[in-house]
């Protein structure tokens, strides 16, 4: 049995910016555990639809082809599908991952000529779908059209744990996915908290399932040995919840003397924990990556944190006197967001000493924030799948979700930078970036491009994004 693995192009990355795709990595594992032949195409890396298409019918004969990734990889499966449609391919497909559990409304309708859709763990199912190909219709865990109507089959079974999954196959990726020397590592799954900007809305809240420690630990050791890797980041939404596992990883991984990284909740952590945040830091760890969000109540009580200040306050303190790093992300412009709330967190934020920028708030696919400004705004079909063919990062102002102008958000937002920040942080993060912009907003101008700078377009309903 042959297998095709296409992982596709990132719109929310440059191609000097990869991240390992662990969905499809997992799927990979998985087949090759049952030997399948693996053909794994990596557009991403590849950047030349043409040579994609080549790789592909080289393989012609093969049994399925998969895909998936987070939304952004929208506009690139919609692409991939229609040149598979061009050139009469007959293999049998399947989408999975984050894009086909939010917006799978968005793929039955604009890519014509997939197959399957897959919105549960993505191994059991390739599993059942190798055991029952080439009737994969009757295989549990998959979606597909039959005489124009979804059938939506029983769900496959998903494991309680991720105990039996094997090692990942770390040789398809090419060195640029260990960008100086930094690798990116998964060994566990899910979140049981369920913040609103965050989670798949109606999905139930999801128990934090790990890797045994054993396969985690060949992982580390091949990414040291064999592609030179001096830092490693730990890509769990939550590695903190199980502490005498994160107790465990760090004496198991100290023998290597590289630096590491992982996640925690701001509020998980209390003066009990001082001597585990010790041992991490004598075993490497330099850093901690904490979603602060916001230090205003109000705010957080919008997004769903189920935390306050004082609680995060308390964790902050713990993690600076074990000697770790801190590295906090904060959301700015969330529904709900004046001036009042913005100053508070700046407030707060220099009292606990953490100063930088911030993310826009911005409506991911699945989330419960996205849910709620697509129905407040109204947006039909064709609106929601124009808005996904774009790109909207986080770190530049894209859609307006406050009830201020654009201009007078804008304004805010400088204010707050001002206030926080030392002017040559605020001189080469912001001034710069603001003229910039300006100036090519004022040529585009000029050119007869646009009747009105880029800033001064109102969001967020199309077509004006």
């Amino acid at each position: 049995m042959k297998v095709i693995i296409v992982n596709p192009i990132n719109y929310g990355r440059g191609p000097t910016s990869l991240r390992p795709p662990f969905g499809l990595l997992c799927i990979a594992a998985v087949l090759m555990k049952h030997n399948v032949e693996l053909i794994w195409i990596d557009a991403d890396v590849i950047r030349d639809q043409a040579e994609v298409m080549r790789q592909i019918q080289r393989h012609a004969d093969a049994d399925l082809l998969a895909t998936g990734g987070m939304h952004t990889t929208y506009p690139y499966i919609q692409l991939l599908f229609q040149n598979l449609l061009e050139v009469k391919s007959t293999i049998p497909t399947i989408v999975g991952g984050r894009v086909a559990s939010s917006i799978k409304h968005i793929l039955w309708e604009y890519v014509a000529g997939m197959d399957m859709l897959c919105e549960q763990d993505g191994e059991p199912v390739v599993e059942a779908l190798i055991e029952h190909l080439p009737n994969w219709q009757n295989a549990p865990g998959i979606q597909y059209r039959k005489e124009g109507k979804i059938i939506i089959n029983p769900p496959a079974p998903v494991a309680k744990k991720l105990d039996g999954m094997p090692n990942l196959p770390w040789h398809f990726l090419p060195d640029g996915y260990f960008p100086r020397k930094v690798g990116f590592l998964l060994t566990g799954r899910g979140c049981p908290f369920k913040c609103h900007f965050c989670r798949t809305d109606e999905d139930p809240v999801e128990k934090y399932r790990t890797i045994d420690l054993d396969t985690v630990m060949e992982d580390v050791r091949y990414m040291v040995e064999e592609r030179g890797v001096k830092r490693l980041v730990l890509v769990d939404e939550f590695f903190l919840q199980k502490k005498s596992r994160a107790l465990e990883f760090s004496k198991r991984v100290k023998p290597y003397g590289i630096e590491w990284r992982c996640t925690a909740r701001a509020d998980t952590l209390t003066e009990k924990d001082l001597p585990l945040l010790k041992e991490l830091k004598e075993s490497g760890c330099h850093a901690i990556s904490v979603g602060l969000e916001t230090g205003s109540p109000e705010m957080l009580v919008r997004m769903n944190k189920k935390m306050n200040p004082e609680r995060a306050e308390r964790s902050i303190k713990l993690i600076r006197e074990a000697g770790l790093g801190l590295t906090p992300t904060f959301i700015f412009a969330y529904p709900g967001e004046n001036r009042q709330t913005a100053l508070e967190s700046i407030r707060w934020r220099k009292k606990v000493g953490l100063l930088g920028g911030y993310f826009y708030a911005t409506p991911y696919p699945g989330s419960g924030l996205y849910n709620d400004w697509v129905k407040e705004n109204g947006f039909s079909l064709a609106e929601e799948e124009a808005l996904l063919r774009q790109s909207m990062g986080v770190k530049d102002f894209n859609i307006n979700m406050t009830d201020m102008p654009n201009w007078q958000l804008k304004l805010l937002s400088a204010e707050c930078l001002f206030r926080l920040n030392p002017w040559i942080y605020n001189y080469n993060h912001y001034i710069k970036r603001e003229v910039k912009q300006w100036m090519d907003n004022v040529g585009q101008w000029f050119r007869g491009g646009s009747t009105a700078p880029k800033a001064e377009l109102e969001a967020p309903k199309p077509p004006h994004f």
